[in-house]
C-alpha cells in the first residue's frame, strides 16, 4: 500500500492521542500525522507539511470540532491564528501525559 496522503494537500483528521512534545496525533488510514496545536479529541483540517514513508506533519488550519479541553482563547487572543494555537490549552492537556511517562521512565508510582 502506498502513502495514502500527499505534500501541499488539505485534509481533515480526528485526533486521537497526544505526543510527547504536546502535538496532537491523528492517523489517515493508518498513516500518522502529527499537528502541532491540535488536541486529544478534535476534528481538524490540516496542510500536509511533510510527508515520509510511515508518518508525516500536518499545519493546523481550522479546528472542525474542539476538544472539551480546550479553553476559550477568543479573549485572551487578538487574531483566530494565534487562537487556534493557544499553547495555555495545549500545556493544561499535555501535562498529565508528559508526567505520566515519565513516571514510566524512572519507574515511580503514582501515589
Amino acid at each position: 500500500m502506498g502513502i495514502p496522503v500527499e505534500k501541499n494537500k488539505t485534509y481533515e483528521l480526528q485526533i486521537d492521542a497526544m505526543g510527547s512534545t504536546g502535538e496532537g496525533i491523528g492517523r489517515l488510514d493508518g498513516f500518522t500525522v502529527f499537528v502541532d496545536g491540535a488536541l486529544s479529541g478534535e476534528t481538524v483540517r490540516i496542510l500536509m507539511l511533510k510527508v515520509k514513508k510511515s508518518y508525516g506533519y500536518g499545519k493546523l488550519l481550522e479546528i472542525l470540532t474542539p476538544s472539551p479541553e480546550r479553553c476559550n482563547c477568543a479573549a485572551l487572543c487578538q487574531n483566530r491564528a494565534a487562537a487556534a494555537s493557544c499553547k495555555v490549552c495545549l500545556i493544561r492537556r499535555s501535562l498529565p501525559i508528559k508526567s505520566g511517562r515519565c513516571r514510566m521512565i524512572w519507574n515511580v508510582s503514582a501515589d
